[in-house]
């Protein structure tokens, strides 16, 4: 995934978080808080991803529906024997 210059992703501050509080330089609210924004990431990322899915059946069901009856490659007739 892509980042910024000289910033993190939520999981390395995650881990980050995790390694100081193992070794008692944070406390259990500042990893709470990289736990939540991890968290978070996870979400957005995956209401991205549905948005992305929904657009892409509204265009598929844009290519597959006609606009109007006239464009209909044949004409509903009664079959005759």
């Amino acid at each position: 995934s892509f980042t910024l210059p000289g910033s993190s992703t939520p999981l390395a501050r995650l881990d980050t978080a995790r390694g100081a509080f193992d070794l008692g330089g944070t406390d259990r609210g500042d990893l709470l808080a990289a736990e939540l924004e991890a968290l978070q990431a996870r979400v957005f990322a995956v209401d991205a991803w549905a948005e992305a899915q929904r657009a892409r059946l509204a265009v598929e069901d844009a290519f597959q529906k006609p606009l109007d009856g006239a464009e209909q490659p044949y004409p509903f007739e009664e079959v005759k024997p």
